[in-house]
């Protein structure tokens, strides 16, 4: 007897995968612009000339390319999602997860260099809502994939 497959799955894998789409597009072109631009020079820069914004912005193109890597791995794992795959659940949890761990590491660097200097405590209140924005619906999602209704539907 074929069961009825619960359509929540195809329209959240349907969502992962339009906004990763969004996220593989943005980023990507922010990479290409900053690398245009010259962002990536550090032989053309003094190591002691170098602030630490100096060092953000100089390896802000590799953050955006790990941001893309990140964002193609959700787009696959959310079109196979909705062809309900147990290995596209796995790699969005996974995913899920490394995403969260990287953005809690920013968070944590943020407090410590707010340490340091009392100017970047007022950076944490920016890096604190992004965090709280992408943190809160990817814990949803890990949610979501791991009830007992949608397990049971996915093969």
């Amino acid at each position: 007897m074929n069961t009825q497959k619960p359509k929540s799955i195809k329209n959240v894998g349907l969502i992962i995968a339009i906004f990763s789409g969004l996220v593989i597009f943005s980023n990507s072109m922010s990479a290409l612009m900053f690398t245009l631009m010259g962002f990536n020079d550090f032989e053309n820069t003094d190591a002691t000339d170098l602030t630490s914004i100096d060092y953000v912005f100089n390896n802000i193109s590799y953050f955006l390319l790990i941001l893309v890597v990140l964002g193609v791995l959700f787009f696959i794992g959310g079109i196979q999602l909705m062809k309900y795959k147990l290995w596209a659940k796995k790699l969005l949890l996974t995913s899920s997860i490394v995403l969260i761990t990287l953005l809690t590491l920013l968070l944590i660097s943020g407090i410590y260099a707010a340490f340091d200097n009392i100017e970047m405590a007022f950076a944490l209140i920016p890096i604190t809502f992004i965090w709280l924005a992408f943190s809160v619906p990817l814990l949803f999602l890990i949610r979501f994939l791991n009830k007992n209704e949608i397990r049971i539907h996915i093969n």
